[in-house]
């Protein structure tokens, strides 16, 4: 399947929303792009992260 998207942004909103439902954790790479944490939050998402360096 292909979905298309408007934007890097639409689209990490679009899969948040999908897979993961309020209340749930994910995890993220810190450094990271600051908008997983944004969108998460604002589903109900809870957000943990992990170092890369």
């Amino acid at each position: 399947d292909v979905i298309l998207c408007s934007g890097c942004s639409c689209a990490l909103d679009l899969s948040i929303t999908v897979l993961a439902k309020e209340g749930q954790n994910i995890l993220i790479p810190r450094p990271g792009f600051s908008i997983y944490r944004t969108l998460a939050e604002g589903l109900g998402v809870s957000v943990r992260s992990y170092n890369l360096l």
